[in-house]
């Protein structure tokens, strides 16, 4: 046993007063020997013992009670954890904090991450045997790690140093909430929680809502976890113009243009920080594709500052390249020296058009606008390349040798089909083609209706109905013409963005979707809400009507919408969205996907595998059968798949996915990177400790005490559980006491008070 308040201790002795004043107080008393005695010699001897016990039994009650207090005030400290009686009601939910900052090094050139480990192993080697300990990884999205064994967290801890944990910012809500459900499955009687975190300003400026509540949540608990921080950081004075550690980081941020083809310039934007009260001068900065140097460029900075700059690349063909930027920079934190991006380089999709208005005039064709949006370059003479070849025919120009060529089939204003081109045309595109459907004043609705339905084998997704006039919304004259542009009137039909349900429309950008949103609708056919099983509106009109049906067949997709792609119907194709809208439409109709896949961790990524056609000679999987995936990690783990959908991103660094077709092999890659989405605020790469202030501000006011060491966290631990308990017991022997002592003494008041009216025949006699 110790104490805490030792000096305190040395009051026990205090003990001697009450024996010595007993002493003297017996010594005031003399035998003087009277005739009346030996009447009394009788009833005396009968009562002596029991009177002499309970002399005994109050001297030893006015002796403890300085002993207990003075044992209560020095609180005493039991240093044995069974003689806590903790053992296995002792329950540990370790926050171990994740984010790219515990990389930083310490002034031990440990990183914060190896010393936080280490803490940890030290408490798992000191806790009690049957201690339970759990390790939540509190980075953005949470994880939690039960150790059922003390092997197994062993086995974790190893890992973890070989393979660090690296996920987003410190999400403390989330981490919180799984620490508590944690221990309150737990059937324990002393729950701690202890986070692990380097005490960035970042993870606490700002956040107090969080924490309170978090306070609150503590409280409510049946039984109250205790919650201590343990700081993983050095210990550093921190004046406001100091706590800015130093330090440089770069980060990969955006291509242009956004679809690359081979043979295409393309551009690459990379932001370099100084992060430092310093000037950086002459850093170098190196571009890597797939590991082979490009270009280097030097750059100097000045201090707490940051650039752009531009680094430019050719891809002679298609494919998946990866793009990695480093700084040369001797810091404390080294993994944000170096960035990655994944760059997809695509061939140009073969687009097929079939118009059924051509005319000679420039820009007169149905399929004018559509195929200018596709491929300005080659109409324009740029000399550039277009991420889209398109070949533009009649209504009876096309069979099956110009499908076999094509991704993807417009029809643009087509009067009908017939029911052998309506079957060639379902066959291909349940092979994973691409089928958009554009009606316009040519087409004949009675014609179309007649072709068999999407659940009858054909492609029709819809019933074609008479064209309508936008505003009054009442038919037209088949034979009337209608070939100039709506003029803005009071009611006019517009389309509904708020009514997108397609991610590809959805993730247009806001200039994009003000752009539709002015759009205005002329005439359109009316697209009657019986659709085949699978079939969904994913646009509509301002009047509630539908603009576009998306309806998936076999492997391949049907797009049908209610309006023309030329400028009779609307004026969508003046309007700044065109382009990239029908460019988003087309590609995804052809299964590519041309976005580079920097994600946030946790962020699911869709592997873009497009589906099996006869396209390009790959071959197709058996009938009912998908293809395996072979997803490779940053830590270069393989796990096959056969979703296309890959959740587990927790882990910051590149992914890789790996499919044959066929003889053919493919590969797409991924790159999960807290900063795509950080804000400045919350730039993992600034490193800035939380002020002392605030700390202690925020900290002391909840009681929530901050340990630099597994040590300190298991004496304060101790201190404040054990030491608690054992000194209570003290305070709590000390107060019985001295009941029991006023008890002894109202006793003796009493039979006092008892024997004197016996001796004076009932009546008191005053005391002198």
């Amino acid at each position: 046993m110790t104490f805490l308040n030792a000096i305190l201790a040395l009051g026990a002795t205090a003990f001697v007063v009450p024996l010595v004043i007993h002493l003297l107080y017996r010594s005031r008393y003399r035998v003087v020997e009277w005739g009346a005695m030996r009447f009394l010699q009788s009833a005396r001897s009968s009562n002596s013992r029991r009177f002499q016990l309970k002399q005994w039994l109050l001297l030893l009650l006015r002796c403890l009670i300085p002993v207990f207090l003075a044992l209560a005030m020095s609180r005493p400290l039991v240093q044995s954890w069974s003689s806590g009686g903790l053992g296995s009601s002792l329950s540990l939910a370790i926050l171990l904090d994740d984010s790219i900052s515990m990389q930083a090094l310490r002034e031990d050139s440990t990183t914060r991450w190896n010393y936080a480990l280490s803490q940890i192993e030290q408490l798992r080697d000191e806790l009690p045997e049957n201690a339970r300990i759990a390790v939540v990884l509190a980075g953005s999205p949470p994880r939690i790690v039960e150790a059922k064994t003390r092997a197994d967290l062993a086995n974790w801890l190893r890992v973890a140093r070989e393979n660090p944990s690296i996920a987003g910012n410190l999400d403390t809500e989330n981490s919180q909430s799984l620490a508590l459900e944690w221990l309150g499955r737990e059937q324990t009687s002393s729950r701690f929680i202890l986070l692990a975190t380097d005490l960035e300003e970042k993870d606490w400026s700002g956040r107090e809502e969080t924490w309170t509540r978090f306070a609150d949540r503590l409280s409510e608990q049946i039984v109250a976890p205790k919650f201590s921080l343990l700081q993983t950081a050095d210990a550093r004075t921190d004046p406001i113009e100091q706590r800015l550690l130093g330090n440089g980081s770069i980060h990969l941020r955006a291509t242009s243009p956004k679809w690359v083809t081979p043979n295409e310039p393309l551009e690459l934007k990379a932001v370099v920080f100084n992060d430092s009260l310093e000037p950086r001068n002459d850093t170098s900065i190196r571009l890597f594709i797939d590991e082979k140097e490009i270009e280097e460029q030097r750059v100097s900075l000045g201090a707490n500052s940051q650039t752009e700059l531009t680094f430019r690349w050719t891809a002679s063909e298609a494919g998946e390249f990866l793009a990695r930027i480093a700084m040369e920079s001797d810091d404390r934190l080294r993994l944000d020296n170096e960035s990655y991006l994944p760059l997809r380089v695509l061939s140009p999709v073969r687009v097929l058009m079939v118009d059924g208005d051509r005319k000679p005039e420039k820009m007169a064709s149905e399929s004018d606008y559509l195929k200018l949006a596709l491929a300005p370059f080659s109409q324009l003479a740029k000399g550039r390349s277009d991420p889209f070849e398109c070949t533009v025919v009649g209504p009876n120009e096309w069979g099956d040798a110009q499908l076999k060529n094509a991704e993807v089939v417009v029809l643009c204003n087509v009067p009908a089909l017939t029911e052998s081109q309506s079957s060639i045309l379902a066959n291909w595109v349940q092979r994973g083609g691409g089928l958009l459907v554009f009606p316009g004043d040519r087409t004949n609705g009675d014609a179309w209706n007649r072709l068999p339905s999407l659940e009858q084998g054909g492609i029709r997704s819809t019933e074609v109905k008479p064209r309508v006039i936008a505003e009054s919304a009442s038919p037209i004259d088949p034979g009337s013409s209608n070939s100039e542009s709506p003029v803005a009137s009071e009611g006019q039909v517009t389309i509904d963005t708020d009514s997108f349900l397609w991610s590809k429309l959805r993730e247009l950008s806001r200039p994009s979707l003000e752009s539709l949103r002015d759009t205005l609708i002329g005439v359109y056919t009316p697209i009657t809400d019986a659709m085949p099983k699978g079939s969904q509106v994913v646009a509509k009109l301002s009047n509630g009507d539908a603009w576009i049906i998306r309806s998936p067949l076999g492997n391949g997709t049907v797009l049908w919408f209610s309006f023309s792609c030329d400028r009779s119907d609307s004026n969508l194709p003046s309007r700044a969205a065109f382009v990239p809208l029908v460019q988003r439409i087309v590609s995804d109709a052809a299964g590519r996907d041309s976005r580079s896949f920097l994600l946030s961790p946790g962020e699911p990524w869709s592997i873009p595998i497009p589906p099996p056609t006869e396209m390009g000679g790959a071959g197709q999987p058996p009938d009912g059968t998908r293809e395996t995936i072979t997803v490779v990690d940053p830590f270069s783990v393989k796990r096959e798949s056969q979703s296309t959908e890959w959740l587990d991103t927790r882990q910051q660094g590149v992914y890789e996915a790996k499919w044959k077709r066929g003889p053919l092999e493919y590969r797409s890659l991924a790159v999960v990177d807290s900063r795509a989405r950080e804000t400045e605020a919350q730039r993992e790469s600034r490193l800035m400790p939380w002020d002392s202030k605030s700390a202690k501000d925020g900290l002391e006011t909840r009681e929530w005490p901050v340990s630099r060491s597994a040590s300190d966290y298991l004496n304060a631990m101790r201190a404040d559980f054990l030491g608690r308990e054992v000194w209570s017991w003290f305070w709590i022997a000390a107060v019985l006491c001295f009941l029991a002592e006023m008890a002894i003494e109202q006793s003796y008041m009493t039979k006092r008070g008892m024997k004197a009216k016996a001796i004076h025949g009932g009546s008191e006699v005053p005391s002198r």
